[in-house]
């Protein structure tokens, strides 16, 4: 076994000192920067021979280490921010890279190639065109639009689109279901934001993917609470259940029960949705088992599922939802 040799005190002070100051502590470093922070070319070879930074782009290196073990969303955050330092035009940050800079959720498969929104300038012809696409590169991906006409925001040294162009661009990439989860997210908690999410999505008639966006924009409601619960409910009208309520209060002589991820009114149904993160700890558990109890005794049906049931089986989650309420699943018409 090939043993790792010892970083010399001097190339460790350059590391930390290239860290503390790189844009939002990603460990990523442009060459002009790093000479101004009175890092001499030849420490950059030096540290790169050493494998300790890797080249990402032409003048703009990573640390080697963070690269190795980094999450989908923090190699994304990476290359954009590679990405943003090299362009020498205007450039915001636009789709999956807007996304994860704003905290949307995002496919665990997500891809590490950056999105770019460059300024039109002069030419407004691809504003006209289904592919907005002029610049492509291997290694990114850059749409064409008037950033006079949008919000731009500032992220940890970073310039993107604000939230709501963020998810409708990075819907354009997405599977229908995961398309109304991220539009989901910017109306969470602001059902006001609708007409904004509305105006969004008309800005953008010839960006290829928009149609999809249209359709999940139509389904797309404040109240979810995460991926899964948008996925789901997704789902289960595809599966010709009625649309449920969501976030709705429950309470009982002892005061507020809690929220519900769904409740289907008509049915005297809650339905809630277990994600890997909801149940941490045994308390987690016993509180949440304690919720139940007094759902149920209050008259109500209560039904979960997870992830997996929603991945391989919705349909028959939804036949367990039906069950509860004791209704019949719809006829299918003879093809």
């Amino acid at each position: 076994m090939r043993r790792q040799s010892r970083i010399p005190e001097e190339l460790q002070a350059i590391l930390s000192r290239a860290t503390a100051n790189s844009r939002g502590g990603l460990g990523v470093f442009r060459r002009q920067e790093l000479l101004g922070w009175g890092i001499a070319d030849s420490e950059i070879r030096r540290l790169v021979r050493r494998r300790l930074w890797t080249q990402i782009r032409f003048g703009v290196y990573a640390d080697s280490a963070m690269l190795k073990t980094a999450s989908p969303e923090l190699l994304l955050r990476v290359h954009t921010a590679s990405a943003l330092m090299s362009v020498t035009e205007p450039a915001v940050a636009f789709a999956t890279s807007a996304a994860v800079l704003h905290g949307l959720p995002l496919p665990s498969h997500v891809s590490a190639m950056p999105w770019l929104l460059r300024h039109t300038e002069s030419d407004t012809r691809s504003l006209r065109r289904s592919n907005a696409l002029e610049i492509s590169r291997p290694d990114i991906r850059v749409v064409t639009h008037d950033l006079t006409r949008l919000t731009t925001v500032e992220i940890d040294d970073l310039t993107s689109v604000d939230d709501i162009h963020a998810a409708i661009s990075a819907a354009t990439l997405m599977p229908f279901e995961w398309a109304v989860a991220l539009l989901d997210a910017v109306l969470w908690d602001r059902p006001d934001r609708l007409p904004l999410l509305d105006n969004g999505v008309a800005e953008w008639p010839y960006l290829r993917g928009i149609g999809r966006v249209r359709k999940a924009a139509r389904l797309a409601r404040s109240g979810a609470q995460s991926p899964l619960e948008s996925i789901s409910r997704v789902n289960f009208i595809a599966c010709h259940l009625p649309e449920p309520q969501l976030q709705v209060p429950f309470y009982d002589e002892e005061g507020l029960i809690g929220l519900a991820d769904m409740y289907w009114e008509e049915f005297g149904v809650i339905g809630e949705a277990d994600g890997a993160a909801k149940y941490e700890t045994r308390e987690d558990l016993v509180r949440e088992k304690v919720r139940e109890d007094r759902l149920r005794r209050q008259g109500f049906t209560v039904v979960r599922w997870m992830w997996s049931d929603i991945a391989n089986h919705p349909g028959k989650v939804a036949s367990e939802i039906r069950s509860a309420a004791g209704v019949r699943p719809p006829s299918r018409k003879a093809s």
